[in-house]
């Protein structure tokens, strides 16, 4: 009779673990350690009481909102988009068609992606009710009012923090992945981002916290100022707060030349080239002198053309305490208006120098850059991909801009729809290895030689070992921009996931090591045992920090990674990722595990409540059992003994030693 070890026991056991066995252990193992992080987290904090059943105040009239929200003026010599468009009609029209046009909008029936057909929503266990509302192109959310908010409350409701209001929703941001809204403050053009948001292609409503990646806390808060001091500079174009500060409070007379980010946001002020171009009859005889004055970042040297994208695409701090950066206009260095921060001495000097009440502190500089970088230095988070280009030795020592990969223009030879092209806004070439190639001589890296795959093989794709998915944002993994070489020592050292373990993610950091050094003669670094022996996908999800872990849940579902490691074994870790603490992970493993076949129809809630996605686990692990193949025996790699059994003890051992860092990434 074959016999298997009990790894929780060190004893033998003469028969193979039954499905329930399995799934009691998992479910178990999830509930116990779910609740040890959340012990005494789960109640709501006094600022976010449960709301009473009570009549909302009285809906805004609809004339108001234009008073209390951001307006579209235009200014500095900038004119809006519409000015481009007799001219450039088909640039503009492929403008309309890219979501950087739709960062940011005014509500209609055509721009709100969220239901407002009066729907109501539910969170932590029905303690937070918000309820949508629409009325021909107006659009309201009922919720709990903010002991800040200072609309008029009706003297019946005295009780602020327990008393409901109908926000009008004044202005939305996204239109890719998830839609937020804002809702006005009752003090000048202030808006605070609302609490809850769209998962456009869920088609549901989550709580705003719930789509970052960020330590667990109970309740749902309103932000307040956020557009006005943060997402205006890059989600609009040449905004300009205004702010009046009184003893009491800021009040912004916000405005933008346009809501999104517009032609002139990368080609810079229009009047003058529309002057240079087509002189009214007063201008004509001050025609502006010398080369049109407009800047096409296509055209410019690769440097200049990245910091064009860069203006917003990189972590910067303003130039000096207490100063607004200056508008960034293309074609000058972006040196001159903003300080562009690194993991290095220069940029923690610099912040401290900024700050000193808040960086003075060497932990708290190491806590602001473990938000945005890996330890090496290495962006982390998305939106900031300028950070990685410049960084990148194709780009200090070459040539290579952003617009090498992306093009904001989709060229006439380009057959794509217009919406599969504004997905990433890729050069068609840069889908392929073209875009490297035209550097890199074929010859020579387009061989098995040098990727040691097959040439039709993902892994010989330049993107997938030099580029891999080790940034996070958006609720999922985005290529890093700096351009490396897989290292195994770097896994090591600074915990960031190298390519080939990302896309192998059955073989361990060990198998990875040897290979590159016998493929490419690079030293193996030293290993723990644990290194050695399991899957670095198994270590990530079970012993990694919350970024690790979101990132591993990712990889889990993408197609390349699938193929390379198969996915029998992944539903078991995947469950367990569904019990995260973090949201975040939780939604990106459940996204990942109804890609898998038999699991595409699972009824799981990511904050649902704790009971439902307890249950949902005890239905994967039984669906898993059922189906499981006979390649799970001794592949103690992935946690499977000679029967195929999981073992359930090494299960417990890593978790217990999980990575409890609390993680939070600045996307």
């Amino acid at each position: 009779m074959s016999h298997n070890k009990d790894p929780s026991s060190g004893r033998k056991s003469s028969r193979r673990a039954s499905i329930g066995e399995i799934a009691a252990s998992l479910v178990c193992l999830a509930a116990i350690f779910f609740l040890s992080r959340h012990q005494g987290r789960i109640s709501p904090s006094p600022d976010s009481k449960p709301a009473r059943e009570q009549p909302p105040a009285t809906m805004p009239s609809p004339s108001a909102s234009i008073e209390q929200r951001p307006i579209e003026v235009p200014q500095g010599g900038y004119l809006g988009s519409a000015a481009c468009k007799d001219c450039h009609q088909r640039n503009h029209a492929i403008w309309h068609a890219s979501f950087h046009r739709t960062m940011t909008q005014l509500p209609s029936k055509k721009t709100v992606l969220g239901n407002f057909e009066n729907a109501t929503v539910q969170f932590e266990a029905k303690k937070f009710t918000y309820r949508t509302k629409q009325h021909s192109n107006r659009f309201w959310i009922e919720m709990p009012i903010p002991f800040w908010i200072e609309m008029p409350i009706p003297a019946s409701q005295a009780d602020i923090g327990r008393q409901r209001k109908e926000f009008p929703v004044v202005l939305m941001t996204g239109s890719h992945h998830l839609q937020m809204y804002w809702v006005p403050t009752g003090v000048g053009r202030n808006i605070s981002l609302a609490p809850i948001a769209h998962l456009n292609a869920d088609q549901r409503w989550v709580p705003v916290k719930s789509t970052f990646l960020a330590p667990p806390s109970p309740g749902l808060r309103m932000e307040k100022d956020t557009w006005n001091n943060v997402c205006f500079r890059c989600h609009s174009t040449h905004a300009r707060k205004n702010e009046t500060i009184s003893a009491e409070t800021f009040v912004y007379d916000t405005q933008v030349t346009e809501f999104g980010i517009s032609c002139e946001a990368c080609h810079g002020p229009g009047e003058r080239h529309v002057a240079f171009h087509r002189p009214t009859e007063s201008q004509a005889s001050n025609k502006p002198e010398g080369p049109d004055p407009i800047v096409n970042p296509a055209t410019i040297p690769h440097d200049f053309s990245s910091e064009v994208c860069g203006s917003c695409h990189s972590v910067q701090y303003p130039l000096a305490r207490g100063q607004e950066p200056e508008q960034f206009t293309p074609g000058t260095r972006i040196g001159k208006t903003r300080h562009v921060l690194r993991r290095n001495d220069h940029s923690a000097n610099y912040i401290k120098r900024l700050q000193p009440e808040i960086f003075s502190d060497p932990a708290e500089i190491k806590r602001e850059f473990d938000t945005l970088f890996w330890p090496d230095g290495m962006i982390r988070v998305a939106g900031r991909e300028f950070n990685g280009v410049s960084e990148s030795a194709c780009y200090q020592a070459g040539e290579l801009s952003c617009t090498s990969c992306h093009t904001m223009h989709k060229p006439k030879s380009d057959a794509r729809t217009l919406p599969v092209w504004a997905d990433d806004q890729l050069h068609q070439q840069a889908i392929t290895d073209l875009a490297c190639l035209k550097c890199h001589q074929s010859s020579k890296y387009a061989t098995p030689n040098h990727t040691h795959h097959t040439t039709e093989s993902e892994g010989s794709r330049c993107y997938n070992c030099h580029m891999p998915h080790t940034t996070y944002g958006l609720l999922k993994a985005i290529r890093s921009h700096k351009i490396t070489s897989p290292s195994a020592a770097e896994t090591v050292r600074d915990g960031r996931p190298n390519a080939c373990n990302l896309c192998h993610l059955d073989k361990s950091l060990a198998w990875t090591a040897n290979d590159l050094h016998k493929n490419f003669q690079i030293d193996v670094p030293s290993l723990s045992p644990d290194e050695k022996k399991l899957s670095a996908a198994v270590i990530w999800t079970l012993k990694g920090d919350a970024g690790l872990r979101a990132l591993t849940a990712w990889h889990m579902g993408w197609a390349p990674a699938r193929q390379a490691s198969g996915t029998n074994w992944m539903a078991p870790f995947l469950s367990i990722l569904m019990e995260d603490s973090y949201d975040a992970v939780r939604y990106i493993a459940g996204r990942s595990l109804k890609t898998l076949a038999g699991y595409e129809n699972l009824k799981y809630d990511f904050v649902g409540p704790i009971e439902e996605r307890l249950k949902a686990t005890k239905s994967i692990i039984a669906l898993w059992s059922n189906g499981q193949s006979e390649i799970l025996k001794n592949r103690e790699d992935l946690l499977f003994d000679e029967m195929g059994n999981l073992q359930i003890g090494e299960f417990r051992r890593l978790l217990n030693v999980r990575d409890q860092t609390e993680v939070t990434l600045k996307e």
